[in-house]
């Protein structure tokens, strides 16, 4: 029985190492994709936007929270004047 509850334990560790490990990556992706320079926009299968990082607002001139939501062929980007220092 002590055998047993060893080998629960261990594989209930491992299990826990893989969570964080997972939360962990998805962290790190995070953080690549705000960094990147490279503009990215990710859409659901019907065409609305789930998320911009932060490449693509600077490109476009909106901010994230004026894009999620809307469908991609919303204008993707700003009639010259509208960004902030032009």
């Amino acid at each position: 029985m002590k055998e047993e509850e060893s080998i629960n334990d261990l594989a209930r560790s491992r299990q826990e190492n893989t969570e964080l490990s997972e939360e962990a990556r998805v962290k790190a992706v995070s953080a690549v994709v705000d960094a990147m320079g490279d503009a990215l926009l990710l859409h659901s299968l019907d065409g609305k936007i789930l998320f911009v990082n932060p490449a693509y607002e600077k490109m476009t001139g909106y901010d994230r929270s004026e894009l999620v939501g809307k469908d991609t062929t919303f204008s993707v980007r700003r009639p010259t004047g509208n960004r902030e220092g032009e």
